[in-house]
């Protein structure tokens, strides 16, 4: 049996060349130093400002986390540490520092995915997303309503849009929902015949909390836009839900952007339920004095292939 051999640490590290590793390394360290102080010396040769150590290593620490980004032509980045960011070099208190910055295709990624979100939260229909006045198709059958819907973007008004299935109505409201989407104002977009079948629904539940609230939110949004408005199955209950947000908003002269295949006599006369069977004159009165009306014709754009 080899006999067990005892030796202190120093004597340890001596005989696995430690120290020759540690000499090598340091040498190694020195070298980039010298090397990393003569280029920011002969890009700062005033020697007031400060080049130390410190400084040095943690740029050469940043180039290898950054070393992806001379190649990169946009979102994704490699996965590094600071993935997103890029840094830059300032002078701060007379000496070099690091400042990290977000790299700029990661901060339209950033920006993409919160206005993502915040469509979403919007419940604007997800096929509308990205899309852009650019996308939409203008032609005698909608200029006036297109030109209203561009007016509205920078000077918040009411819209009333009209028109046959199929026009272009919707699409037009989603453009402009995204833009004040992008401004940072509070939206909702919704389709009138869903909400009174989820209101009915919890009615019926004898979920009067959930109704009250869900009616507070349409009544205190900053944007609401109520699509498809007059195709719900109409009944005295759904017709006095729809008066009671729109009369709201219309007290507190909150924006709303409306669109239905009915003119607003048309719609008067089908929402004219009810006791006194005047309710749909109640809520046509109020959208002919708070809105700008336009109207979209033309065939149905969904049937038409390109």
């Amino acid at each position: 049996m080899e006999e067990l051999k005892i030796v202190d640490f120093q004597t340890y590290l001596k005989e696995i060349g430690f120290e020759e590793l540690m000499a090598a390394n340091t040498a190694k360290l020195n070298k980039l130093n010298e090397a990393g102080y003569e280029k920011w010396r002969k890009v700062y040769p005033d020697t007031s400002i400060g080049i130390d150590v410190y400084f040095l290593s943690q740029e050469r620490r940043a180039e290898r986390e950054c070393a992806v980004c001379a190649t990169c032509t946009g979102y994704p980045c490699a996965k590094e540490t600071n993935v997103g960011f890029r840094y830059q070099v300032l002078v701060e208190d007379n000496r070099l520092k690091l400042r990290w910055c977000e790299c700029k295709y990661c901060k339209q990624q950033r920006l993409a995915t919160a206005l993502m979100k915040k469509f979403k939260s919007a419940e604007v229909p997800v096929r509308y997303n990205g899309k852009t006045f650019e996308d939409y198709k203008i032609d005698e059958n909608n200029e006036g309503a297109v030109k209203w819907a561009r007016h509205i973007i920078d000077n918040p008004l009411n819209l009333f849009l009209y028109g046959e299935p199929g026009t272009g109505k919707t699409f037009l409201v989603a453009l402009v929902a995204q833009e004040y989407i992008k401004q940072g104002r509070t939206l909702l977009f919704i389709d009138v015949p869903k909400l009174l079948n989820q209101l009915r629904a919890s009615f019926a539940k004898g979920s009067e909390d959930t109704i009250e609230s869900k009616m507070e939110l349409l009544e205190k949004v900053d944007v609401l836009i109520l699509d498809d408005i007059g195709t719900e199955n109409l009944t005295e209950w759904a017709i006095e839900r729809l008066y009671l947000v729109i009369n709201e908003r219309y007290n507190n002269e909150r924006q709303t952007l409306i669109t239905s295949n009915y003119t607003l006599n048309e719609l008067a006369v089908r929402m004219n339920l009810g006791k006194d069977g005047k309710t749909g004159d109640r809520i046509a009165s109020r959208l002919k004095q708070m809105c700008k009306v336009a109207s979209l014709k033309g065939s149905d754009r969904r049937l038409i292939r390109d």
